[in-house]
């Protein structure tokens, strides 16, 4: 055991200030440097301080657990296979991390004049642990963690990781523990005034926000009356929490995806789960047993929304079972009904006691579920909340043999760790619940907004990408005309700040963002993340201020056309000097707010930014480079959809673009809409490289237009747009028609525009032209002005 002082005290020293000390023991985590300066914070800032404690000292316990194993050359080896030495100093290493980070807290009470000091504890099991340290230490007062930053969510009002649940549980009722996430109060565990008659309760909780997704505050916290029984208090906090997204969700590729029934379902099991619990494997016909049928079964997840004593508290997401009703799809017409305990708990047995309509929750095991229910139907329970034994939901099917079923009662299975809060909430009062199972939309609004964005980011590309061309050759055929020495070839048509893809890059592009998807995939964490959206602000910056000048440069001549040598940077107009600040505020203020419910907005006005400035500057040449490009971007989506998985065992692409081994919610190189009129919630995404690699195409068919002086029905622009919509509208069906599984959408959209260009080409005799060139054949009026009138040019010489 470690214990060592730091920081400055408010009020004086020595024994006279001993009676005014409040000693309040905070239980940091292993991610102290990370987690819990936000709950330091708020410690700091608004912990409640009591008339005959003036003076606040901070204990900073940190529980450490020595690793049982060792990381040695990128491999874990047991500490039973390594020398005593290595080993101990190993763990010394791991013990001097811990400290380090605790030194870097106490810092931070220092800087606001608090005193404090740290005490590490090492030992086998952390939960034992701190319940022996409050015993040890007769702590009175405990701020501790709820459940980890990732967990959090709007609603959360009760404990949820095993930590915080064994401590509110077990730990002596004479400690209150202040219960914190994120940098915000959750609930507290009062001392218990009858500390013989105490029984812990197994959780607390709190009224929710309002369903209209606005967060309250009040001054006075409301109570829980106290239970007869002589059960601690359990004060509950309506804060104000900044609104996050509320519905479980999960991003799919980086095209324009959907979440099915199922991924919904898979997100819940981890949504609902305490901070350690493990992910889900997915949705897996079992019966009670855990035999697995092969008869497909139709399931659909049901929210589970929970009152108690008549004040709103958790919602929980569960699957409901393929026996038994249809569970009611309206919030308003189903039935707000109480919930009772099943005795005994796993309901394998007539109920000892009938019930009046409730809804029984019970324990799987020991007999199959549709034993469960009739019990609870013949025991004259309303439905049936079964609570798994795993962290993942299952579906729940009946027997092939058992084809005479009549139950008349749905049945709802919640993930273990769901089901303890809620039975941890009938400990607390009367608690209520309401089970509904809410339909999506036939169509969804979402992806029809980011349907029109997509085609309308690469029709507003392409119009400035032909326009800049446009300008182009009439500013060189001026030169040429006035008789510039320096004559350029008239069929290159190039010009300055405008970038051609050859061959050899557009396969080297394929190949580098292959390296860099697998870099992603393997490196993939908090701190990458943090990476690429720097990364991505300053692509955003760039494209923000390039798109602002452009347009602002019509209004502002004078200051767009004047100059200054900036350092680094060379000459910079004053209009870009004067639109660049606007622009990095932006992305940081994005950067900083990109959880926050409407940093979508923020997202999608830097990516379309970003993707309309490549377009205006990286130009395909001819329908050669242009069919390599696409083509092989064409193969590299179906492979890191599809193939990957026989490589990884799961989609690469898939997992990379919903950002699965973070707490973000994927990567921000991507476009999203929020699904605001879908009950489930969650994001419609599409990522860049379908919109952008698309429209390099479509911006080469309006210059190619322009230059051959086409008009729009007789000319490839038109139907090269036409035939982007269709392809990108195809993915959307087929997305569906796949029960939302992530379809990569340059498996559609290649063939439509690309097919498209080239039949047209082949139909009117320019295919050859196209794809060499790139350009119409045209005659130099310079050159031909010399070859008609020679002697003049010699006479007047």
């Amino acid at each position: 055991m470690e214990e060592a002082e730091g920081g400055v005290g408010r009020g004086g020293s020595g024994e006279d200030d001993a009676e005014e000390r409040a000693d309040v023991y905070c239980a940091v985590g292993k991610d102290a440097g990370r987690e819990w300066r936000a709950n330091l914070r708020w410690v700091l800032a608004d912990f409640p301080r009591s008339q005959s404690h003036r003076r606040l000292v901070l204990v900073l316990a940190h529980v450490h657990r020595p690793p049982q194993r060792i990381n040695m050359m990128g491999a874990w080896v047991p500490v039973s296979q390594v020398a005593e030495h290595e080993v101990a100093a190993y763990r010394k290493m791991e013990e001097d991390k811990a400290s380090k980070a605790l030194d870097d807290l106490i810092r931070i009470c220092k800087t606001q004049g608090v005193h404090a000091r740290k005490l590490v504890v090492a030992v086998d099991d952390t939960t034992n642990g701190l319940i022996q340290l409050v015993d040890n230490h007769e702590v009175a007062e405990l701020v501790m963690g709820a459940a980890s930053d990732r967990a959090y969510t709007r609603k959360i009002r009760a404990p949820k990781s095993k930590k915080a649940l064994a401590l509110q549980q077990k730990a002596n009722p004479n400690c209150r523990i202040w219960f914190v996430c994120k940098g915000n109060l959750i609930c507290t565990r009062e001392v218990t005034e009858k500390q013989s008659m105490a029984a812990p309760s197994t959780a607390s909780t709190s009224p929710r926000s309002s369903a209209s997704g606005h967060s309250r505050s009040k001054s006075s916290p409301p109570q829980l009356p106290l239970h007869a029984d002589g059960e601690p208090i359990f004060t509950i906090y309506d804060t104000a929490i900044p609104s996050v997204r509320q519905t479980p969700s999960r991003h799919d590729i980086d095209n324009a995806t959907n979440h099915s029934v199922e991924d919904i379902a898979r997100q819940a099991a981890v949504e609902t789960a305490e901070a350690e619990g493990g992910s889900p494997t997915g949705l897996h016909p079992i019966q009670e047993g855990g035999e697995e049928l092969s008869t497909p079964s139709s399931y659909s997840p049901v929210k589970v929304q929970t009152w108690v004593n008549n004040r709103e508290a958790d919602e929980f997401v569960g699957v409901g079972a393929r026996f038994g009703p249809i569970i009611e799809s309206k919030e308003k017409h189903a039935n707000r009904t109480g919930l009772l305990l099943a005795d005994p708990f796993d309901c394998c047995a007539p109920l000892k006691e009938k019930v009046a309509g409730e809804v029984l929750l019970v324990q799987r095991g020991d007999c199959k579920f549709t034993t469960k229910t009739k019990n609870a139907e013949a025991a004259g329970a309303s439905a049936i909340i079964i609570m798994n034994n795993l962290h993942e939901l299952y579906k729940m099917v009946c027997d092939q043999n058992e084809t005479d079923l009549d139950i008349n009662i749905p049945a709802v299975l919640l993930p273990k760790d769901a089901g303890t809060i809620l039975k941890g909430l009938l400990s607390l009062g009367k608690v209520s619940v309401q089970l509904y199972s809410p339909d999506r939309p036939l169509v969804d609004t979402a992806e029809v907004f980011l349907w029109l964005m997509a085609v309308g980011t690469i029709l507003g590309a392409s119009y400035w990408s032909a326009w800049s061309a446009r300008e182009a050759v009439t500013e060189q055929e001026k030169l040429l005309k006035d008789g510039h020495e320096s004559l350029v070839n008239c069929e290159a048509g190039g010009s300055s700040g405008m970038v051609d893809i050859t061959m050899t890059s557009a396969m080297l592009f394929i190949v580098v963002a292959s390296l860099f998807l697998v870099m992603l995939y393997k490196l993939m964490s908090h701190w990458f993340v943090e990476l690429l959206v720097v990364i991505f602000c300053i692509g955003g910056v760039e494209g923000l201020q390039t798109c602002l000048v452009a347009l602002l440069s019509r209004w502002f001549k004078p200051a767009a056309g004047s100059f200054v040598k900036v350092p680094f940077f060379g000459a910079v107009s004053y209009l870009t000097l004067a639109v660049c600040p606007f622009c990095i505020v932006f992305a940081v203020l994005w950067a900083v707010y990109r959880r926050m419910p409407y940093a979508w907005i923020g997202q999608d006005v830097l990516g379309i930014a970003l993707i309309v400035t490549v377009i205006q500057i990286v130009r395909i040449p001819n329908l050669k480079v242009g069919s390599v490009l696409l083509g092989c971007s064409f193969l590299y989506d179906i492979f890191w959809v599809f193939i990957s998985k026989m490589l990884f065992h799961e989609s690469v692409m898939i997992v990379v673009a919903r950002g699965d081994k973070t707490d973000e919610d994927g990567v921000p190189m991507l476009l999203k809409i929020p699904r605001m009129f879908d009950p489930w919630g969650g994001y419609s995404i599409i990522g860049f490289g379908d919109i952008l690699l698309p429209g390099l195409l479509v911006a080469f068919a309006l210059r190619y237009d322009w230059a051959a002086k086409k008009t729009l029905q007789s000319g490839y622009f038109l139907w090269s747009m036409v035939a982007y919509g269709s392809g990108l509208l195809i993915t959307y069906v087929a997305l569906n028609l796949m029960d939302g599984h992530g379809q990569p959408a340059l498996l559609y959209i290649v063939p439509f525009t690309l097919g498209t260009f080239i039949s047209l080409g082949k139909k009117r005799g320019e295919l050859r032209n196209l794809w060499s060139k790139g350009q119409p054949p045209r005659v130099c009026t310079h050159e031909h002005q010399h070859l008609i009138d020679p002697a003049s040019a010699v006479s007047s010489s």
